[in-house]
């Protein structure tokens, strides 16, 4: 259903809403998905809307977003990494390598990574690594072959999108040829 409100004082002065109504047989149980995205009742941000949906980027979903009809102008910014790392021979079976990374963007906040992989007997990996104010990261890998690596890692938020998502799980695949 579609309605237009008007300034009382002001009729020329009018904004159009989308009403969507929506009766289905879902009981409110908090581990229950009534509006079928994917997201259960209890952790529900925009009950009756997909929680997923958010074309602007701003961490609200787009059914209970009240600027998704405001215009945006896409503008191109530079971006500035710094990147440093090195390898240490801690032994001849282990090797140490640290690594960082700062990227800075205009306009949006700095993002720092440090990071720290052990290298055991030129075939296992283990590290770990920390994103300033936003995650912390372990992997593991083995070098199957000269030409197959394969590894796992897992990077958990240490932000307040924590409340909303049980982290993140990678595997790695890496051919070289």
């Amino acid at each position: 259903m579609q309605y237009t409100i008007c300034l009382e004082a002001d009729p020329t002065i009018c904004d159009t809403a989308t009403v969507l109504v929506v009766i289905a047989e879902c009981a409110d149980f908090p581990t229950n998905d009534c509006d079928d995205d994917g997201v259960i009742n209890a952790l529900d941000i925009c009950e009756g809307f997909d929680d997923n949906a958010d074309a602007d980027g701003n961490l609200v979903p787009d059914g209970c977003d009240l600027y998704d009809n405001q215009v945006s102008i896409a503008k191109e910014r530079m971006n500035f990494y710094l990147i440093a790392s090195y390898v240490f021979d801690l032994s001849e079976k282990i090797t140490f390598k640290p690594a960082a990374l700062v990227k800075a963007v205009s306009g949006a906040p700095i993002i720092a990574d440090v990071s720290a992989n052990f290298l055991f007997n030129d075939k296992f990996t283990l590290g770990v690594a920390y994103r300033w104010d936003d995650s912390v990261s372990g992997l593991a890998g083995i070098q199957v072959t000269d030409g197959l690596y394969i590894g796992y890692s897992y990077d958990a938020t240490t932000t307040n999108l924590n409340n909303y998502n049980s982290g993140l799980h990678e595997i790695m695949l890496c051919f070289e040829l």
